[in-house]
């Protein structure tokens, strides 16, 4: 069982997939700016939510939709572990907008996101400097900037981007970050740029969500974006150039084929849709079909990959790996 995240840190192990799809490949933009680059009082995790969810209010002037997730638990935990803190109505009351008040509430509900994903709490009291706060600011208005600009003139923007339908036995769980009618984005609030993991969670975000009750959105768009509001630069992909074998590789592995793989030779992994020595391309036997964990497993196991080695990332965060 993986998330998205550890399916794509054993996927880009592999030279085929690596060869294939690549962050060297996405087009680089860095945007007018300085970095964002300083000593923070909270950590650099931490920030990374701060800024995901104060984006999502900017958004949406939702308060309860854009802290939602440290919300479904605030309550019970605050009762549980004896806290002297406000009611969550109360401090979401609060929370008006990038004012420094506002911005010091909602860190106080980042340990709350962290226990909600994790089983964890940690009691962590987070003071925002005056320099954190200015960061914060900045983070968010490019992550606005960038998401806004991302859409049509008439499109939508997708604060909650989920994929039910998509979830299985083999992928647990997994949420992207924003979506537009054009650009699904992944932003990754760090002092360094994307790697091969991130270009590969994108992906793997981006076949789920065709596979998902949303699909008729996802087949619309046309770009995967990565965007890293501290170097204030993007990186994007099209999703045009994404290659029908290396789609349909990673869609059994997945579990969204039911029908038996033949033994795969070395051009399986192959990403580019190159006809075979005999003129003959990679085809699914449809008379044979077998239960989707066994073609799973076969695949995996081509791969070198046990899966019966993965059940421990049941639950794991995604979202704080890619916030460091």
């Amino acid at each position: 069982m993986f998330t998205v995240w550890t399916l794509a840190k054993r996927l880009t192990e592999e030279l085929h997939f690596k060869r294939n799809f690549s962050i060297r490949d996405f087009k680089y933009t860095k945007y007018d700016g300085k970095k964002v680059i300083s000593q923070e009082s909270i950590p650099a995790n931490y920030m990374g939510i701060l800024v995901d969810y104060l984006t999502r209010f900017k958004l949406t002037n939702n308060r309860k939709l854009a802290f939602a997730i440290p919300l479904m638990v605030y309550d019970d935990v605050v009762q549980q572990e004896h806290l002297e803190a406000m009611p969550s109505e109360r401090l979401l009351d609060n929370i008006q907008g990038l004012d420094k008040l506002s911005v010091e509430l909602a860190a106080t509900l980042l340990p709350f996101d962290i226990y909600y994903r994790s089983g964890n709490f940690n009691n962590t009291n987070l003071l925002i400097n005056e320099q954190t706060y200015q960061n914060t600011i900045q983070l968010v208005n490019r992550c606005e900037w960038f998401i806004k600009a991302c859409k049509s003139k008439n499109g939508y923007i997708d604060t909650d981007v989920t994929f039910e339908g998509a979830y299985n036995d083999f992928i647990v769980n997994g949420d992207a970050d924003f979506m537009t009618d054009r650009v699904l984005i992944d932003i990754k609030v760090s002092k360094y740029a994307p790697n091969e993991n991130h270009a590969m969670q994108i992906l793997l975000y981006y076949i789920m969500g065709l596979h998902s009750e949303n699909k008729e959105k996802f087949e619309k768009l046309t770009h995967l974006a990565i965007y890293n509001p501290r170097l204030h630069s993007a990186w994007t992909y099209p999703v045009s150039k994404i290659s029908n074998t290396l789609k349909a590789n990673l869609e059994s592995i997945m579990g969204y084929v039911e029908e038996e793989i033949e033994e795969p030779d070395d051009d399986l992994f192959d990403g580019s849709d190159k006809e075979t020595s005999n003129n003959e391309t990679f085809e699914i036997n449809d008379e044979s079909k077998i239960n989707s964990d066994n073609v799973i497993e076969k695949v995996l196991n081509k791969m070198g990959i046990s899966l019966k080695n993965d059940k421990q990332t049941r639950g794991e965060n995604e979202k704080n790996d890619r916030k460091e």
